[in-house]
């Protein structure tokens, strides 16, 4: 797994569990523009990142 190959692991927004955070009014629902512009990812590449960050 690399920088590289991570938008192989880009969900679309329906699969995201969190998607309610971003798209519910009570919790301040993101524009569409900015909605767009998320990218969330599979379990394989959130734990990459997460490994990286940390």
């Amino acid at each position: 797994m690399t920088f590289e190959n991570l938008n192989k692991h880009i969900i679309p927004m329906t699969e995201f569990t969190l998607k309610w955070r971003f798209t519910e009014e009570k919790y301040d629902r993101l524009s569409e523009q900015h909605l767009n512009a998320l990218k969330p990812l599979d379990k394989v590449g959130a734990e990459f990142l997460a490994n990286f960050l940390s």
